[in-house]
């Protein structure tokens, strides 16, 4: 059995479990399968070192076990981390089917926008095969980001001393303070 699926599945098995997985996104109950040309995704779609981008985001798919009925589906986030995605539908015809979205008109430098491409039933949109992932990046690097400012310096005016009158004693004297403390003594001592 692995020399017949070995161009579709990946198998591996150890005493503990075999475990076998599509080498094309197929789904766990079929066989049909897809490539995305990463190459060819961005190849008309240009984003510039401020963000603001144009062109169209290519999908150009090659389809593993085509069947009738069958369409070609993909998606592309309206902008980084989105729930909201722009989608594409196209005939699978052969074992090719391509289709195009524009690019979103922004996209920051440094980031990228996530998508991905299946093959469904043309009449209700059921998948037939699992999502094949995909990622559109803005090249530019980010911008860095600056170096936060120093707080600035509060400069506090120096007050001056008062004037000591003549002789050396003033408020602000040693021989003031020590008369003060000794008045504070007698004081508290004798109770005046």
């Amino acid at each position: 059995m692995a020399s017949a699926c070995k161009p579709s599945l990946d198998i591996s098995c150890s005493p503990q479990q075999a475990v076998c997985s599509g080498k094309f996104h197929q789904a766990s109950d079929g066989l049909m399968g897809l490539t995305v040309d990463l190459e060819a995704l961005d190849k008309d779609a240009h984003c510039g070192l401020h963000g603001a981008c144009e062109g169209d985001v290519d999908f150009h798919v090659q389809v593993h076990r085509p069947a009738e009925g069958t369409e070609l589906e993909c998606a592309l986030e309206r902008e980084p981390g989105s729930v909201q995605h722009t989608v594409c539908n196209s005939a699978v015809n052969g074992s090719a089917a391509v289709c195009s979205l524009a690019m979103p008109p922004t996209l920051s430098p440094g980031e990228k926008l996530g998508g991905f491409c299946r093959i469904v039933k043309t009449e209700d949109k059921i998948p037939v095969t699992k999502d094949a992932p995909f990622f559109i990046y803005n090249h530019h690097p980010a911008p860095p980001v600056p170096a936060p400012s120093p707080a600035p310096v509060k400069l506090v005016k120096k007050t001056e001393a008062e004037p000591v009158a003549k002789g050396g004693v003033g408020t602000n004297s040693p021989f003031s303070f020590v008369v003060s403390i000794a008045v504070a003594f007698t004081v508290a001592a004798f109770g005046l």
